[in-house]
């Protein structure tokens, strides 16, 4: 990311390299976003009342599945690569 900002930066000036910058951000943070809502809208907020809940022993299912792990990291490194 910070690598094409550079190469923007010095083929067509400081303006140009923080609109790819800020672009790239936005693209990362659409798709976070999109992995939530369209395939695993539990994942959604931080997870803590879920685990507290868990841990107090209420059935709640697919709350801990393939999917909503794989969502999670996915998301997780998205919003980090993002800027969040």
């Amino acid at each position: 990311k910070f690598h094409t900002m550079q190469s923007a930066i010095q083929q067509a000036g400081v303006l140009h390299g923080i609109g790819i910058l800020m672009l790239l951000s936005t693209i990362y943070a659409l798709v976070g976003v999109c992995l939530i809502q369209f395939l695993a809208p539990s994942c959604g907020g931080s997870g803590i009342p879920e685990n507290k809940a868990f841990l107090n022993g209420a059935q709640m299912p697919h709350l801990y599945s393939q999917r909503t792990l794989s969502v999670r990291a996915c998301t997780n490194v998205l919003a980090n690569a993002a800027g969040f």
